[in-house]
């Protein structure tokens, strides 16, 4: 081709590629010339490959970029060149390109391919030989490789938005090719899995079914997808966590991506619910246990006493029956713990003796702890009354004294020691034990009943004891607890204003502290009931008894009757109002079971209320009052007599409404 016309100073523009390289490098603009071209420049020539794309479109940009004095070239290689472009000149080959550049100050070259543009450079300097001072600027072409940086950029700062995404998530993710391969992963599932266990592995390895279910993975290839499936996330050392799975498929990239949410807090509060279910249901059980195996202690207690009173002091038989009673009463002691511990209490005083709750507990802790472990008490008798809000002391100690126990599966000492405290007083004035008076160094002034158990087991560091008290934390191995116990003590605690201390060096043992305070004695402790010794004092008065158990109505008739009262007894309720229609105007008092198989004795004393108006009451019941439930409940001020008793008990109640018959002021036990 001959050399275009047009001053030396003006610029050539070579676009091998077409117009898709003018939309690449210049989108918004009409062609690959600056549009803002000053109107003194030289005129330019452009060359570009003009046979791709519409012809019509490629005719409209390329003559919008142009001005008066602009010419161009077709650098077509063998094809025709667009009949409507009117071109000034055409170039097959890039040496035909030499003779229009020949002279010129200034050629820029863009190309959509760097070996593209490099070849045409490199034929173009040939071409024009040493002597040419025609210089080659790349400045358009750097807008392309700008443009290049800055989507690389761009996607780079996509990448690491994404991964930070990813790893701010607080549940693992994974995320696999087509062939189940983990690609990546995000911090969250590092906390199971050692980055070596997962990388380059497979779903399978790491997430596995549910004891013989089926294969997640084979489960989300079959589906498409996983959603709230369950499976085993499979850790170091063996650990095996519950997982619910969510897996969807990846369209565009291939492969799928998988969210797991730990279950093992899910699982623990199933398992505590079913724990509780569990517990409640013992209750139960323990409830209506501690009913029968009360009256056959009445009936024991009861049979036990008369046939004692037919002998003289004397008797060698005598103190055989005393023993007989001793252990009956030791285990309705018993009884009443288990029942007690077994039971949520509804209606217990706010006050409780700690002496007196740990002695109760003695026989049933030392059952608990089993020959290996030793438990020693230091309980001086001066302990004021404490402040127990609920009644949880009981649950206090059991729960203190089963942590020291799991402490030291070897076994060794326990220790439980109480002492009163005046908290704010100096350490010197308290004269307690070590461990109790570094305690009790951070209390607020007060009085304050202090109780510590101390074991010799391994031990705490710094880092345990200061989680112990949060529900479900346990330093005990999977399955051997809850991690509530302790929880329970500080909420006792709390509820009570007082407070809990630790001690504990790891390797060497642990003390565990409570801080409850003095509680007024007078404004809490119970009148003591009178009761008559045994005497043949006898009693006149008319008494009609209902019970439903055949062996105490027996027992309590006949002890009734020994005493000279005309005792009308009844098995059931049916019974009674049938006796109740036929003496009515002689019956004085009421004596009866609470709980019996259809009408219970609160109904009957209703029923026979009214007929009798005013007519004392004497309710009998092998459950503690606070264990009857709240429809079970006495009335306020009722009296009320749980089995087993002695008989001097029953006789010294029915004697009082005797006496308040007669309108005498006596001295007995009522319900408050």
């Amino acid at each position: 081709m001959s050399r275009l016309k047009g001053p030396p100073d003006s610029s050539v523009f070579i676009v091998v590629g077409g117009p898709p390289v003018w939309e690449h490098l210049w989108p918004l603009g009409p062609a690959p010339l600056p549009a803002d071209r000053p109107q003194g420049d030289a005129p330019a020539v452009l060359v570009g490959d003009f046979t791709v794309g519409d012809p019509d479109t490629v005719v409209t940009r390329v003559r919008a970029a142009l001005r008066a004095g602009d010419a161009v070239v077709g650098f077509l290689g063998d094809a025709e060149a667009p009949p409507d472009l009117h071109l000034d000149a055409t170039a097959r080959r890039a040496s035909d390109l030499v003779p229009a550049v020949r002279g010129l100050q200034r050629l820029v070259v863009l190309e959509r391919e760097t070996q593209g543009r490099l070849a045409l450079h490199q034929q173009i300097r040939e071409g024009l030989g040493p002597e040419s001072d025609l210089e080659l600027v790349h400045a358009i072409l750097q807008q392309q490789n700008d443009l290049h940086l800055r989507l690389l950029h761009r996607i780079q700062e996509q990448n690491e938005r994404l991964l930070a995404v990813q790893n701010a998530l607080p549940e693992p993710l994974l995320i696999h090719d087509d062939c189940g391969r983990i690609l990546q992963w995000n911090l969250a599932l590092l906390a199971y899995v050692a980055p070596e266990e997962v990388y380059d592995r497979r779903i399978s390895e790491v997430v596995a079914g549910v004891d013989g279910d089926p294969d997640p993975y084979e489960l989300y290839l079959r589906a498409g997808e996983l959603s709230s499936a369950e499976a085993m996330l499979l850790g170091s050392g063996g650990r095996r966590t519950p997982v619910l799975v969510h897996a969807r498929r990846l369209e565009a990239a291939g492969g799928g991506v998988w969210v797991l949410r730990d279950l093992t807090e899910v699982h623990n509060l199933r398992d505590l619910a079913a724990a509780a279910q569990r517990l409640q249901a013992t209750g139960r059980v323990a409830g209506g246990a501690a009913h029968d195996l009360n009256n056959l202690l009445t009936g024991i207690t009861g049979f036990t006493t008369t046939v004692q009173e037919s002998l003289s002091p004397g008797d060698p038989r005598y103190s055989d029956l005393e023993e007989v009673l001793q252990i009956s009463r030791r285990a309705a002691l018993l009884v009443q713990q288990m029942s007690t511990f077994a039971r949520t209490p509804t209606a217990l005083p706010p006050w409780a003796d700690v002496r007196q709750t740990v002695l109760g507990l003695r026989r049933m802790l030392e059952c608990l702890l089993g020959e290996e472990v030793e438990l020693r008490l230091d309980l001086p008798e001066d302990l004021p009354p404490v402040a127990a809000a609920g009644g949880g002391l009981d649950r206090v100690v059991v729960n203190l004294v089963v942590n020291a126990r799991d402490s030291m599966p070897e076994g060794g000492p326990i220790d439980i020691r109480a002492r009163r405290v005046e908290g704010g007083a100096p350490p010197s004035g308290r004269g307690l034990p070590s461990r109790l008076q570094a305690l009790a160094d951070s209390l607020d002034p007060g009085s304050y009943v202090g109780l510590s158990v101390t074991d010799r087991g391994r031990g705490m560091n710094a880092a345990e004891v200061s989680l112990i008290f949060r529900p479900f934390f346990t330093t005990k191995a999977p399955g051997k607890g809850t991690g509530l116990g302790l929880s329970v003590v500080k909420e006792v605690a709390d509820r009570s204003g007082g407070q809990v201390r630790v001690l504990s060096t790891p390797g060497r043992g642990t003390t565990m502290a409570l801080f409850l305070p003095c509680s007024e004695p007078a404004a809490h402790r119970p009148e003591p009931m009178v009761s008559s010794p045994r005497s043949s004092c006898r009693l006149q008065g008319t008494v009609l008894l209902i019970e439903d158990e055949d062996y105490l109505l027996r027992l309590l008739v006949r002890l009734l009757e020994a005493r000279g009262l005309t005792v009308h007894a009844a098995a059931g309720p049916d019974q009674a109002l049938s006796l109740l229609e036929a003496y009515l105007d002689d019956i004085q008092v009421l004596v009866t079971d609470i709980s019996m198989p259809g009408m219970g004795g609160l109904e009957l004393a209703d029923r026979i209320g009214l007929r009798r108006p005013g007519l004392p009451v004497l309710y009998l019941s092998g459950r503690p009052i606070e264990h009857l439930g709240r429809h079970r409940q006495p009335p306020t001020g009722s009296r009320f007599l749980q089995k087993p008793f002695a008989p001097e008990e029953l006789l010294a109640e029915i004697r009082a409404m005797l006496q308040e018959g007669r309108g005498e002021t006596p001295s007995s036990r009522r319900h408050g």
